[in-house]
């Protein structure tokens, strides 16, 4: 996960795939089903394009910010210990850099629910609203799976990054 052009292109194929299952779901089924974005039925909806790019771009500079980072050596013993040193070391950019890779990591998952959302609804077309899932998703805020899948990413991902990070520097202090 390292390559800005990797991340991009990720980002860049989820925003196609939602925006193409968008407009076909819609289209074909419009009386049944609505867009989750309430910007979309405004009169600002223009305003999703350039919205689009700048997360883009966000992309692109977090996935910068990330691959720039190197990891900290420690002769940590322990993820907490590690956690620990990270702390107590004189640069706080880590903060910065396993944030970025919250981002990324919830932003594609979130998208990628959406997607998966499309997908449930493509199968089940007019029994969907019956079906345990569109059940579940109701109770969901803003009847949404994408938030709380992002939200679950978001703080599932700093443990994740913390333990990428031990695990090579405890490689680098064996080499």
């Amino acid at each position: 996960m390292r390559s800005p052009f990797r991340m991009l292109s990720i980002a860049f194929v989820l925003l196609l795939m939602d925006l193409f299952l968008t407009i076909r779901y819609l289209g074909m089924y419009g009386h049944l089903v609505d867009e989750g974005n309430p910007l979309a039925y405004s009169a600002y909806a223009i305003w999703m394009i350039p919205i689009n790019i700048l997360y883009l771009i966000s992309i692109v500079i977090a996935a910068r910010c990330y691959r720039a980072y190197d990891t900290v050596e420690t002769n940590a013993t322990t993820v907490f210990g590690y956690v620990k040193a990270l702390y107590q070391a004189d640069s706080n950019r880590f903060i910065l850099v396993a944030s970025c890779y919250a981002y990324m990591l919830s932003t594609f998952v979130s998208r990628g629910s959406a997607i998966l959302d499309w997908l449930v609804f493509a199968y089940y077309k007019e029994t969907f609203f019956v079906t345990g899932y569109a059940m579940i998703r109701d109770s969901l805020p803003f009847g949404r799976y994408d938030i709380l899948m992002g939200l679950i990413t978001v703080f599932m991902a700093f443990p994740l990054w913390f333990w990428s990070q031990y695990r090579q520097s405890k490689s680098m202090c064996h080499e």
